[in-house]
């Protein structure tokens, strides 16, 4: 059985000022049974994909998954994609993901999740990759191996698991084949089995910056270091200038930085911890110093999450001509 990805929080960094809504208040009584769910109507659905509320959001998008008339909302949820491209594009992925999983025989149109394969946004590869999947298991991709193919391998050059991970599982599924989540030895099996290269020229559109801060000490007064990349970074200065002499060199590339704050899995157990994750001092002083930056794009991550280095060709792998 298959679960669909979506333990990683995905936020625009708060600006000055900014406030969390507050959790609801414990009520300590016996509870009342509880009501029966009533269904959840395509409507209300569409809202919570809009919302910025996400506990909310990823409860929507399970009970809606289950209920019988969930496949009906595919070719609607595809469609509202399009028309919000790219703002839509990770919660309808994730959304039509689970309803197949719940409706293995559900119809899906392939080209609304190429085209957001196709755009140079990490998690609408993500999403519409682990959405494409259950279809090319199933088969949908038959005689469209070549184009498929072509679609996905770029992913393997990412330097994010869930977009490596999401793309080497399509291609596992569209062609019966393990060869692993790094693009080269797929653009051999490409050529040889289609007679041309595969053009990788643009496949990489982003630079990542990994983050990991903590709290050295118990006190209220412990300082907060940094780990970037693998090196220690005493201070918030010293981290600005690391992350400012970063995003220069990836302008220079005429690519993006993505910025990735990575913290314990046990801190992110859960979308309802995400309020406690944006107070703590260590995950605010990068937030507040990336916002001063006007770098609001962040992603927090757990440990488990192995990002890897930038993806350079290997000798001898297959160039365009």
């Amino acid at each position: 059985m298959r679960i669909a990805a979506a333990s990683l929080i995905v936020f625009t960094a708060p600006g000055p000022g900014a406030t969390l809504a507050s959790p609801p208040s414990l009520v300590l009584q016996e509870p009342a049974p509880p009501a029966p769910a009533q269904p959840i109507r395509y409507e209300e659905l569409l809202a919570a994909l809009h919302s910025s509320d996400l506990v909310q959001q990823w409860e929507t998008m399970q009970r809606f998954a289950e209920q019988p008339d969930a496949p009906a909302a595919i070719a609607p949820l595809l469609e509202e994609m399009r028309k919000n491209a790219p703002a839509l594009d990770n919660n309808v992925g994730l959304v039509v993901e689970l309803i197949l999983l719940k409706h293995p025989d559900a119809p899906c149109a392939l080209e609304p999740l190429l085209e957001a394969i196709h755009r140079h946004v990490w998690n609408s590869q993500q999403k519409c990759a682990q959405a494409l999947q259950p279809l090319l298991e199933r088969g949908d991709g038959k005689g469209r191996e070549k184009e498929l193919a072509a679609s996905l391998i770029p992913l393997l050059t990412s330097q994010r698991p869930r977009v490596f991970d999401a793309g080497r599982r399509c291609l596992e599924a569209l062609t019966a084949r393990t060869l692993g989540d790094v693009p080269e030895p797929w653009l051999a099996w490409y050529e040889q089995e289609f007679g041309q290269r595969l053009d990788l020229t643009g496949a990489v559109y982003e630079d990542l910056i990994v983050i990991r801060p903590r709290i050295e000490g118990t006190g209220e007064d412990a300082p907060v270091r940094f780990q970037v990349d693998g090196e220690e970074v005493a201070t918030v200065a010293e981290l600005r200038a690391r992350i400012e002499a970063r995003r220069a060199r990836a302008q220079e590339r005429s690519l993006v930085l993505g910025v990735v704050i990575q913290i314990t899995n046990e801190r992110m157990s859960g979308y309802d911890k995400m309020k406690e994750i944006f107070a703590s001092r260590d995950v605010s002083a990068v937030v507040s110093l990336l916002g001063e930056l006007k770098m609001h794009d962040v992603v927090v991550s757990p440990m488990s999450d192995g990002f890897r280095a930038p993806w350079k060709p290997v000798v001898g792998t297959p160039q365009p001509r």
